[in-house]
């Protein structure tokens, strides 16, 4: 754990009402420059395109993409990790000043408008398609990229049931996991794909994370997080770690064995369960050479660096809890994924701690021009941020394309 210096206080969320929508922009001639940017930055979230500077989380987009029209019995390589949660689509369009229809991406005509390439897998998804439970694997693992749960799971769920498939049936209860109201009856696919012992490593080793991020929702259930801890523990104890994709799964397990020290207040475990997510993080990096484990380990080490700066940014800057200064990660984390919202929201966060303004705010503006709630929020920030330093045209400008993105930020513009 670096020690560091007190640090300047963070700037604070504006107050909001959960039943709070985020806005939809309507495009006009102020903004016209901004969403037309914003959309260039979510190409890949939108439309699959390849974009080098899209969020490192949506590139696995086009990859899946060119594996399902293909068909060559291919499957990606390795199970993408976190997804956007359910809504963060709404809100990309919504931001992007896309019209209401192009929101609602259901099985019907109006669907090819937002997202031409569903009329060339319209076929798969339907239940009698011939598409290979490999190919199914793929529509899902792409739907769930896009945020489109509800159609994987409509349209998949029933093929996962009838495959067995355990990779299958993993991504598409990820599908279910945010769409329904009893969280513990969606988390049982994960407790039987991680308790099955003829149930492939790799897929038991996901599920396993997928119950940790779970029961460390309430502390209620942090018994129960107990014993999936120990669980995978052993699990990875018992587990050569000899290829890309069981050392990128062991990663993202210590990175949520850290969150389950969090929830516990483990200081000195938080910090050691970091560095080996890290350690791990940086490994996979340094040896990707395919598409596919580029993204996947870019995703894995920005996941791993944003985890460790919310940490340093609860508490008050002073401490870190891996091996680096909070300056390096903030470098580190923007070389890997400056198209994501989140990265420029805690970047620039601990940025201003550090008393580094002009970069903090180049942050916060990179934010803002994302957009999203992270986007708003960073927007917000950038506001505050500028009328502290008497840069009031600045502070108008980024205060009113907060309230544009969130109505709740224009009680502080």
């Amino acid at each position: 754990m670096t020690s560091t210096v007190e640090r300047r206080p963070p700037l604070s969320d504006y107050p909001r009402s959960e039943d709070t929508a985020l806005a939809t922009v309507t495009l006009s001639d102020d903004n016209r420059a901004l969403v037309r940017r914003r959309r260039e930055l979510w190409s890949a979230y939108l439309r699959c395109d390849r974009n080098d500077e899209a969020a490192v989380a949506t590139q696995f987009a086009p990859l899946l993409l060119d594996l399902i029209r293909a068909r060559s019995g291919e499957p990606l390589l390795v199970v993408p990790g976190s997804y956007y949660p359910p809504g963060f689509r709404h809100h990309v369009l919504g931001h992007a000043a896309f019209p209401d229809d192009g929101i609602d991406h259901r099985l019907s005509a109006k669907d090819e408008s937002g997202l031409p390439f569903l009329a060339e897998l319209r076929a798969m998804l339907q239940p009698d398609s011939d598409a290979s439970v490999t190919t199914l694997t793929s529509l899902a693992q792409l739907l769930n990229v896009l945020g489109l749960f509800s159609l994987s799971a409509r349209a998949l769920g029933g093929r996962a049931a009838e495959s067995g498939d355990p990779v299958l049936t993993y991504e598409v209860a990820r599908s279910f996991y945010g769409l329904v109201v009893d969280a513990d009856k969606a988390a049982q696919p994960f407790h039987s794909l991680s308790a099955d012992t003829g149930t492939p490593r790799g897929v038991r080793l996901c599920a396993y994370g997928r119950l940790i991020a779970h029961y460390c929702r309430r502390d209620r259930d942090l018994g129960e997080c107990a014993d999936v801890a120990a669980d995978v523990q052993a699990l990875i104890d018992d587990t050569e770690a000899d290829t890309f994709a069981i050392r990128l799964y062991i990663s993202r397990i210590y990175r949520a064995l850290a969150l389950y020290a969090v929830r516990r207040r483990d200081m000195t475990d938080i910090a050691g369960k970091m560095q080996v997510a890290v350690d791990l993080a940086r490994g996979l990096s340094a040896e990707a050479r395919t598409p596919v484990e580029k993204v996947a380990a870019a995703q894995n080490e920005r996941l791993s660096l944003e985890a460790s700066l919310k940490a340093f940014i609860n508490s008050k800057g002073r401490a870190m809890v891996i091996d680096m200064e909070p300056h390096a990660a903030v470098d580190r984390l923007l070389e890997l994924d400056p198209g994501d919202p989140y990265t420029q929201l805690y970047t620039g966060d601990t940025l201003w701690m550090l008393g580094q303004d002009e970069r903090a705010l180049a942050c916060f503006t990179a934010g803002g021009t994302l957009g999203t709630f992270p986007g708003a929020l960073a927007a917000a920030r950038a506001g505050v941020a500028f009328a502290m330093l008497g840069r009031k045209e600045e502070a108008e400008t980024w205060s009113a394309v907060a309230a544009e993105l969130d109505p709740a930020a224009a009680a502080v513009a």
